[in-house]
């Protein structure tokens, strides 16, 4: 009994590490997008707190709203909570995830209209305009950037209006906003001091090492019959 209560805690604080390095690998790769596309440190805080809200609101994860704002951001398209959130609807509507969704919406922008297909909209260009069609209804815009983005946020809003909340009580959701709390819980630890110190010793790993590493190749240059006992008196010695 003894023994299967140390093993499950083992187990516990196992899997409670993998949670930690997970999330905070991944925060703080998004983080660092943020702050690249958005042009500083405090712009970028700023979008994760905004990304952390709406993700905690909407059936997507924190991580596919980081990516959607990335990518919008960086076409020079609209990131804004009220595209994001118009987006949103028109995914949980179609039962796509956001991410195919903002895909779609970077293509389209593009002159690339084949991804919407997914959502039910088929384009035919003529020119420097483009005929949408959603349905049933065909609507000639501009062949640009901001008349395309118009036109597809006006579906989420207006089409597909309060399609997030009426996924609110899905299980699904539930499931994706209590994994976002763990993983924002998981990621406030690090904030706190236990990311940097993980950082500082991993570093010192690193260091110690390639120290290994070079003393082992000198060893080894000096004579390459060395043999097996020789090789592991390295080890020791070092």
């Amino acid at each position: 009994k003894s023994l299967a209560l140390t093993a499950a805690a083992a187990l516990g604080v196992s899997n409670l590490a993998q949670s930690f390095t997970a999330a905070n690998v991944a925060a703080g790769t998004l983080r660092a997008g943020l702050e690249t596309v958005t042009g500083s440190a405090k712009a970028g805080a700023v979008a994760w707190a905004q990304l952390q809200a709406f993700a905690a609101q909407t059936p997507f994860s924190l991580q596919q709203a980081t990516e959607g704002f990335i990518k919008l951001k960086a076409m020079g398209l609209d990131p804004s909570r009220e595209a994001l959130l118009s987006y949103a609807n028109t995914a949980s509507a179609m039962g796509k995830d956001l991410s195919m969704m903002i895909e779609a919406v970077v293509d389209a922008s593009n002159s690339s209209f084949e991804r919407l297909r997914e959502f039910g909209i088929t384009a035919s260009q003529e020119g420097d305009k483009v005929s949408l069609t959603f349905q049933g209804v065909t609507t000639t815009i501009g062949n640009n950037a901001a008349e395309i983005e118009a036109y597809l946020r006006r579906i989420g809003e207006v089409q597909f209006a309060g399609a997030i909340e009426r996924q609110s009580e899905n299980l699904g959701v539930a499931l994706s906003n209590v994994g976002d709390a763990w993983d924002q819980l998981m990621v406030e630890v690090g904030d706190a001091g236990l990311t940097a110190v993980l950082v500082e010793g991993l570093q010192e790993v690193t260091g110690w090492i390639s120290a290994l590493k070079g003393e082992i190749a000198d060893g080894l240059g000096a004579d390459v019959s060395v043999t097996l006992t020789e090789t592991i008196s390295l080890f020791e010695g070092w």
